[in-house]
């Protein structure tokens, strides 16, 4: 079983500032055994990955997650000239494999919100 949290500092997106919040995902592997992980992260059309481009999405091959452990990564969230004020949804999904990448055995999914302010 994974559990999947997020934090963001700070807490708030401002698009006066024009300067980005930094995002931490964290996947915990809660069973006793080892799990092979991927993870997937979708932004909304407002939001970017990177100042420079309209990077949206983002998904890695964790490996092997022991038991116990945590697996943390880091990102920068920019605003598209898009962006307007209010409540903006990342969706977070974490998957446990069987063998191999090929074969689902689990999926888990977070909605992380994000505020934004003028």
């Amino acid at each position: 079983m994974l559990q999947i949290t997020n934090e963001f500092r700070p807490f708030r997106l401002k698009i006066s500032h024009k300067e980005p919040v930094k995002m931490k995902i964290a996947i915990k592997n809660l069973s006793g055994k080892p799990e092979l992980v991927s993870y997937s992260m979708v932004l909304p059309s407002t939001l970017t990955l990177d100042d420079a481009s309209f990077k949206s999405q983002h998904s890695a091959k964790i490996g092997e997650l022991a038991g116990g452990k945590t697996f943390e990564e880091f990102f920068e969230l920019y605003p598209r000239p898009v962006c307007e004020a209010g409540v903006h949804t990342i969706t977070i999904k974490a998957t446990e494999h069987y063998r191999s990448y090929e074969y689902v055995q689990r999926a888990y999914t977070k909605k992380a919100e994000l505020n934004v302010d003028g």
